[in-house]
């Protein structure tokens, strides 16, 4: 598996369903990436910082809201010509 450094862009919204008994909470976490330690679903940021920690037994569903794009790929230097380009 390739890595690449990490950068602000890569922070990214996620929808968190947890369950609570009978019921269910949405809950909204921005990060970069997920990781997991035992019992244990984490939301890091670019830096490797912990940003929510939620108890992987009562996740029924992330959802990741969009796909950031990097500044560096085609796609981001598009983005930010036409940003540039202004009205």
């Amino acid at each position: 598996m390739a890595t690449r450094n990490l950068t602000a862009d890569d922070i990214t919204d996620y929808t968190v369903t947890i369950a609570h008994g009978n019921d269910t909470t949405t809950r909204a976490v921005r990060a970069a990436y997920l990781a997991s330690e035992p019992g244990w679903l984490l939301f890091k940021d670019h830096e490797h910082r912990e940003m929510a920690r939620v108890n992987e037994h009562l996740v029924l569903m992330v959802e990741r809201l969009r796909v950031p794009v990097s500044a560096d790929s085609d796609e981001g230097r598009i983005r930010d010509a036409v940003a540039d380009s202004g009205p």
